[in-house]
């Protein structure tokens, strides 16, 4: 109701319902057709309905090694945030800084009630811990090995994971109509001097803080069958899933 946008959601075997399809949220954000703008140029879209417009700039993913992009290219990746503005748009949850931080290397992550952040009503930006949850069950699921919760900080984890979830057309953009449809949308390098790794790689924002710089993210690849936990500066443009409350 916010953007008249549409998803397809899945319950997944964690049994929490997730969104099938990448966030591509506009409303009261700042379109960035350039990688390396941060404002001045933009357009800004409005909210239609419920509630006070969001803050901050979305990009579209552009092509490997590409400084632009086209607004019709979020219809099919979905778009690209970085995590202040995930953190700090419509809606935002009650938190601290210092509640969100899980620096160890490994271990399970600190718990903490995720903010909903950029997501609609009801739903929230999942935790590193919801996103371990939902890999582990996963790999039960399909006879993998448990340990996205546990992978040291910048490893690969699991066994089949990533295959189960990519969507079949993971590199072209095409969605599924069913099932969790990992798309490799790449990335806005933090520095916005390119887009990188769309039709190769998925990265997924988490609400967990690694640190004051920096935010711990999933990425899948398409070339491997396991999952990259591994933390990246807050400034990174990612894909967002969001998780049902």
């Amino acid at each position: 109701s916010r953007d008249c946008n549409t998803y397809s959601i899945v319950l997944m075997p964690d049994n929490k319902w997730w969104m099938a399809e990448n966030l591509n949220y506009q409303a009261g954000l700042k379109f960035n057709a350039n990688s390396n703008k941060v404002g001045g140029d933009v357009t800004t879209f409005t909210s239609t309905t419920n509630g006070t417009p969001g803050i901050g700039n979305f990009w579209c993913p552009g092509a490997a090694s590409a400084t632009t992009a086209s607004l019709s290219d979020c219809d099919t990746w979905g778009a690209l945030y970085t995590w202040e503005c995930v953190m700090r748009a419509d809606g935002l949850g009650s938190w601290t800084e210092g509640s969100l931080y899980t620096n160890s290397a490994s271990g399970n992550p600190s718990s903490f009630s995720a903010p909903r952040g950029i997501c609609p009503n009801g739903w929230h930006i999942p935790s590193d811990a919801e996103w371990g949850n939902m890999l582990n069950a996963v790999e039960a699921q399909f006879g993998g090995t448990q340990d996205h919760n546990t992978v040291t900080v910048g490893n690969w984890a699991g066994t089949n994971a990533g295959t189960t979830l990519k969507a079949a057309n993971f590199t072209t953009g095409v969605k599924q109509a069913t099932g969790f449809s990992v798309l490799a949308a790449g990335y806005r390098h933090y520095d916005g001097s390119y887009f990188g790794s769309r039709g190769i790689g998925a990265y997924f924002l988490s609400a967990s803080g690694y640190n004051s710089g920096s935010a711990w993210r999933r990425l899948f690849n398409s070339n491997d069958a396991k999952v990259n936990r591994d933390s990246n500066r807050r400034a990174f443009g990612f894909s967002v899933r969001c998780q049902k409350d």
